[in-house]
């Protein structure tokens, strides 16, 4: 695998959100745009990379690269399960990319989370 992008929680649940939206008949784009490559522990290797999140799996596939990731809602449960399950922060592998989710107290320990339109902010979901 060539490159590593890092979801947080925020960011997990965020996506999820959109999905909510959408799936109750709000507009959205489903998708986060990461261009956090330069973070101290967790930089991703690519420049920016487009992460949108699908309702579920197409077939065939979507395309997965390094400018653009396709999550399902079943990818975004599993990423969030994997931060609490057995092994925390399990990566999930797509294409050439490797998404590694993690908490947001461990990846935000240095900055503060970026904003996010209101309807999708991760404290309105539990």
């Amino acid at each position: 695998m060539a490159h590593k992008v890092y979801l947080s929680r925020r960011n997990i649940q965020s996506l999820l959100n959109k999905l909510d939206r959408v799936k109750s008949g709000d507009f959205s784009n489903v998708t986060l745009i990461k261009c956090d490559n330069l973070h101290a522990k967790y930089p991703q290797t690519m420049e920016a990379c487009r992460v949108t999140g699908v309702e579920k799996d197409e077939d065939p596939p979507l395309p997965q690269n390094d400018t653009q990731i396709h999550l399902t809602r079943k990818d975004l449960n599993g990423l969030l399960t994997d931060l609490v399950g057995p092994k925390p922060g399990t990566v999930l592998v797509l294409g050439d990319v490797a998404v590694c989710p993690l908490e947001d107290a461990e990846y935000y320990d240095s900055r503060a989370p970026g904003q996010v339109f209101h309807a999708d902010d991760p404290g309105l979901k539990k």
